[in-house]
């Protein structure tokens, strides 16, 4: 019996600290008529950041988002970059969960398997 109470706890420790890790982004408090659209914020990660979006949600005072991104973040190219003209094969996505501020849009937190 002692054996089985041992091992639940030592599951349930486990648990525990398994969930702090991922502990959400500390995102600075913004006035909510100050906040990009939820919309707004999609287009941004989208079409700015080249992410691909499964789940979109508001956590407190960040827009917490799970998706895929590339896994080197993309540089604009230079201005008359001849480079720039012939398309470039697609990026390595991975895995990404990450906060983003709700005013500005800006990465506050971010994980990539």
């Amino acid at each position: 019996m002692l054996k089985h109470v041992s091992l639940a706890t030592v599951m349930l420790l486990t648990a525990l600290t398994a969930q702090t890790a991922f502990a959400a982004a500390d995102c600075p408090a913004n006035p909510k008529d100050k906040w990009l659209s939820e919309l707004d914020m999609q287009k941004k990660i989208v079409n700015d950041y080249g992410w691909v979006i499964y789940k979109f949600k508001t956590d407190g005072e960040c827009y917490e988002v799970y998706g895929l991104a590339p896994k080197e973040d993309a540089k604009p190219a230079a201005e008359g970059d001849k480079a720039a003209a012939v398309p470039a094969a697609a990026p390595e996505m991975g895995k990404v969960e990450a906060y983003f501020n709700t005013a500005t849009g800006e990465v506050v937190k971010k994980e990539m398997d």
